[in-house]
């Protein structure tokens, strides 16, 4: 509503740079030149696309995206924060179930708060909520608990590192 794809892709994409420097930082994570030399590569990169010579950067409702987008992306890496912290008092399983229920329990007042009538979610099953539930389950929660798995073993910034090159590779 507030930023195009591209923007809110390329935002996302810094993701994993914010949560190796929190790794590094608040976890006290090893971090090499070799990270440190990417971190800055990265970052400037993504200013250099964002900011591309005009001034749609700073016109209000991109700008608003963008603070919407800064915000996801700082939430999303305090949440990795956490799940370090998570992950050596609790099992990935217990992590993912929990994180599971509480994402329900906050996702079916947005629908309501958005507009999507009760009929809707209630009559549509084959439709929208197996899907949904082939979705969240067969995905997220493998991809979650691959994910837990790595940072519990190696470590929040190994793992963002290695996350950040998805896309190359």
């Amino acid at each position: 509503e507030y930023s195009g794809a591209s923007i809110t892709a390329i935002m996302v994409s810094i993701i994993p740079l914010v949560m190796i420097l929190i790794g590094a930082f608040f976890l006290k994570e090893k971090l090499t030149k070799i990270n440190i030399l990417g971190i800055v590569l990265s970052f400037f990169g993504v200013l250099v696309i964002l900011y591309n010579g005009t001034d749609t950067f700073w016109a209000s409702d991109n700008f608003t995206g963008i603070l919407y987008l800064l915000g996801a992306v700082l939430s999303a890496s305090v949440g990795g924060f956490v799940l370090k912290r998570l992950t050596q008092r609790y099992a990935i399983a217990t992590i993912i179930g929990w994180q599971n229920i509480l994402s329900g329990v906050f996702y079916v007042p947005v629908l309501l708060w958005k507009g999507v009538p009760v009929s809707t979610m209630t009559h549509y099953f084959s439709e929208i909520w197996l899907p949904f539930l082939l979705l969240s389950v067969g995905a997220s929660v493998l991809a979650f608990a691959f994910y837990a798995n790595a940072v519990k073993f190696i470590g929040l910034v190994k793992t963002n590192a290695v996350t950040y090159l998805i896309p190359v590779i």
